[in-house]
């Protein structure tokens, strides 16, 4: 597969790690996803740095992700670090938190997720 051409700034841009970033991430969505693997790895990285930002970003904000599931779809809730389960589950709904009886939680191995119900399994 022959190199791919990086977009490069216009004139009189000023070339910082930011504007990099943006042109990569501009690369990644242009290319097929299994283009996307080879290019980030002749990059020297693993992994877009979309993921890492939010991440970090998460991480100063004091926030954190919880999943609630069931038989039918998975959803994702952003909470502060910290929330007890009632007081997380009262982000879905008030009355969850004042009525609040108990939480089911499910061990997470990387993004292999074993649920509870009819043996299912599957990837976040």
């Amino acid at each position: 597969m022959p190199p791919r051409q990086l977009h490069t700034p216009r004139k009189g841009w000023k070339q910082n790690g930011f504007s990099s970033f943006c042109i990569v991430e501009s690369e990644l969505t242009e290319l097929p996803s299994d283009e996307r693997t080879e290019y980030l790895k002749s990059l020297g990285v693993d992994e877009s740095g979309l993921g890492n930002l939010i991440r970090e970003t998460y991480s100063l904000l004091g926030l954190q992700t919880y999943f609630t599931s069931g038989e039918k779809e998975t959803k994702a809730w952003t909470i502060l670090a910290g929330m007890t389960a009632p007081q997380a589950a009262g982000v879905i709904h008030s009355d969850f938190e004042k009525g609040f009886i108990r939480a089911e939680t499910v061990s997470i191995v990387g993004r292999d997720v074993k649920f509870p119900w009819k043996n299912y399994s599957g990837y976040l």
